[in-house]
């Protein structure tokens, strides 16, 4: 709200009777604002309050029409750990009346999501125009998305940078009214962040904001350095260091949907990045060197952090062997296209004839020869002595032949 910045305000109840004297000429506008903000801070405690440049979710947004009918939708939230959809039915508000955003793909709008806390009930719910429609599958593609940079989010802080990074953790409502259009049944939806100290810092295609902020430009240059040149996260915007909407770059350009540009838009990003102070102190290489692992970053104090390895398993969900069961994000992390995929099913089940899909070591290690595994013996036996198992899935095996963590 231009009038009022959407500041983080009383109950429901408490807001209503301030909204009455405001009307009424009791409270002026200045002092309706600057009552709410102290009293609910008197009401939170300390460590709930929220800084400038974080996460910033009203409850109850001063200017949203609370006459909006509710709705009740499934919400369906992605568990980035165990790769899993879980459902549950909650009721919502939307305000289709007045978008907060509106962008090239998508139209942003106010939300109330009434299964969450007071004070944490304000959203921002984003649906795809109807004019770039690309279907429902992406909306989830940007959710599983979002939720892997958190988790690279997750690495670049183990590192103990000068600033920490945080992206928004976002989900999915559907719809389930009847005569809903198509492009509006599903949407993805995070906690509302005040947009008017939002900034792109930079995008898919290069563009790197006047700002040159240190932090978000060593994010993307680290995401590159980190997954050992697999993947890049650039589109970085945010308000601070919290960011959204972000977009992948995977180096063979499988997964992450339309946004993927593959290594062309790697090398738009290291065509106009700039090492910075975090990027040294990272130890990052220039842009277009080899591959070097970040360092921990020294502070004054010359604290250091254990630093997080990146371990690409933990990007791929379970893998069964059937031909095509495999998704594009997935592929872009084993390195594999859909035809050498299907080459080692084939090969899995000339072994895993009772179709238990799990293999003994020995039979492991047999497999792994004939598909011309390209590392020496004794790599292998060190590789099957860390995973320590009698027996290894489908998953594990590919992980082995690829030579991923």
């Amino acid at each position: 709200c231009s009038t009022c910045g959407w500041p983080r305000v009383l109950s429901r109840a408490d807001q209503e009777r301030l909204l009455v004297q405001l009307k009424s000429g009791q409270v002026g506008t200045e002092d309706y604002l600057e009552i709410a903000k102290r009293l609910q801070a008197q009401q939170e405690p300390e460590s709930r309050r929220v800084a400038v440049g974080e996460e910033q979710s009203p409850g109850d947004l001063c200017d949203f029409d609370l006459s909006i009918p509710s709705e009740v939708v499934t919400k369906q939230t992605y568990d980035w750990n165990r790769k899993e959809w879980t459902s549950e039915e909650v009721e919502v508000q939307i305000d289709w009346s007045r978008p907060i955003a509106e962008g090239n793909l998508r139209i942003a709008l106010r939300m109330m999501d009434l299964s969450l806390p007071p004070g944490r009930q304000a959203c921002a719910a984003k649906f795809q125009k109807a004019t770039r429609f690309a279907g429902d599958e992406q909306t989830y593609v940007d959710v599983e998305m979002q939720e892997a940079c958190r988790a690279l989010a997750s690495a670049f802080n183990s590192y103990n940078p000068p600033k920490r990074v945080k992206f928004l953790k976002a989900w999915v409502i559907v719809r389930n009214a009847p005569d809903i259009p198509a492009h509006q049944q599903i949407l993805a939806v995070e906690p509302y962040i005040d947009p008017a100290n939002y900034i792109k810092h930079n995008n898919n295609f290069g563009f790197v904001h006047p700002l040159n902020r240190s932090t978000p430009q060593a994010f993307t240059h680290f995401s590159w350095e980190h997954t050992q040149h697999t993947l890049m996260i650039v589109d970085i915007q945010g308000v601070g260091d919290l960011y959204t909407d972000p977009q992948v770059h995977t180096s063979n350009g499988v997964g992450y949907g339309m946004g993927n540009a593959g290594i062309e838009g790697v090398k738009r990003f290291l065509s106009t990045h700039q090492c910075n102070a975090v990027c040294e102190a990272l130890e990052l290489p220039p842009p277009g060197e080899g591959l070097s692992e970040p360092k921990a970053y020294r502070s004054n104090q010359s604290r250091v952090t254990k630093a997080a390895s990146f371990r690409h398993s933990k990007f791929i969900r379970e893998v069964r062997p059937l031909p095509n069961d495999c998704l594009p994000e997935d592929l872009a992390m084993l390195g594999l296209d859909f035809e050498e995929f299907n080459h080692i099913v084939v090969a899995w089940h000339r072994y895993d004839t009772a179709g238990e899909e799990v293999l003994p070591v020995e039979e492991i290690r047999s497999l792994l020869h004939e598909l011309g595994y390209k590392y020496t013996g004794s790599e292998l036996e060190q590789e099957l002595l860390y995973e320590g198992a009698p027996e290894l899935t489908f998953k594990q095996l590919l992980c082995l032949f690829k030579g991923i963590s």
